[in-house]
């Protein structure tokens, strides 16, 4: 099993208040006892240190995965105004984030709400989307969330990509007006199984219109060899219709109901053998309804 490397955070916030300091110690630890690294001023910045090296630094550092950006009122309005420790780190923090608006680094989290229930939130991040955790339900609700975030392992993931449906890719395919009916098909006899006879005739019906649409045109072929290909190429491509077909029948025998009317499959089956009679007064050649032939025995054979 492969080494899981702990993503390292930095925490860049305004101290307020002896008690917002506390707040964010408290998420430090939280946070470590998660398994996330945490560079905090607290632990980190050592007499003798130069805290604006410090913030520079740990802004800028590849080893930092995430820069948690503690958003309370004494933060935005250092932060707008430019003033002491936080003034530094947004203009440090604010090239990287306009340049680069795909930028992930960093995580606004909202400590503190004005009495509208509004976020503070300074210019230079206004836009960005946070974490809420100024209470202790948001807290407890969004933890996993925060977490998730930092590790790059969110709770949705989007799926791989599948392949394109098969009506879409077949080549010199005819639209196929069955496909859309037969999607809701198995749903709507789920519901109301009384619909069943209905909702078959329609799509045989749109199977059967559908399939008059391959009638081969052999009005500039004579040579009875490339006959025969276009024989062959109208069956292959005629398959999609047959994948229908299939899938119409294996809905209908998971669970057939009483009300089900066998003389639908029945007459669908006249029908579709009379394809080889399409025209048959104005055949050009012996050949013409030979794929309608071989067509409805495959589907009588289904």
């Amino acid at each position: 099993m492969p080494e899981i490397i702990s993503p390292t955070v930095f925490i860049s916030y305004s101290w307020t208040s002896p008690q917002h300091a506390e707040w964010v110690l408290n998420l430090a630890n939280d946070l470590i006892n998660s398994g996330i690294n945490v560079k905090l001023d607290q632990w980190d910045l050592k007499e003798g240190h130069d805290k604006f090296h410090f913030m520079e630094q740990m802004v800028n550092s590849k080893e930092i995965n995430k820069v948690l950006i503690i958003l309370d009122k004494g933060y935005k309005e250092k932060a707008d105004s430019k003033k002491a420790g936080v003034g530094i780190e947004t203009q440090i923090m604010s090239p990287e984030i306009y340049s680069n608006v795909a930028q992930e680094k960093f995580i606004p989290i909202i400590a503190e709400k004005d009495d509208n229930e509004e976020p503070y939130q300074p210019v230079f991040i206004k836009t960005r989307i946070y974490i809420d955790l100024s209470d202790s339900r948001l807290y407890t609700t969004n933890w996993e969330r925060l977490i998730r975030t930092i590790c790059e392992k969110p709770e949705l993931v989007k799926p791989e990509l599948g392949k394109l449906p098969h009506y879409i890719i077949e080549e010199n395919t005819r639209h196929i007006k069955s496909h859309t009916i037969l999607k809701s098909f198995r749903a709507q006899i789920d519901k109301n199984p009384n619909r069943i006879n209905s909702l078959s005739r329609e799509i045989l019906s749109n199977i059967l219109d559908d399939s008059k649409k391959y009638k081969i045109d052999f009005s500039s072929i004579r040579d009875e060899y490339k006959i025969g290909k276009e024989i062959a190429k109208n069956i292959i491509e005629s398959k999609i219709l047959l994948k229908l077909y299939i899938e119409f029948l294996e809905n209908l025998v998971k669970e057939v109901p009483k009300v089900f009317d066998i003389d639908i499959i029945i007459e669908f089956l006249q029908n579709i053998y009379q394809l080889r009679n399409l025209n048959e007064e104005h055949l050009r050649n012996e050949y013409e309804a030979e794929n309608f032939k071989i067509y409805s025995h495959l589907m009588f054979l289904i």
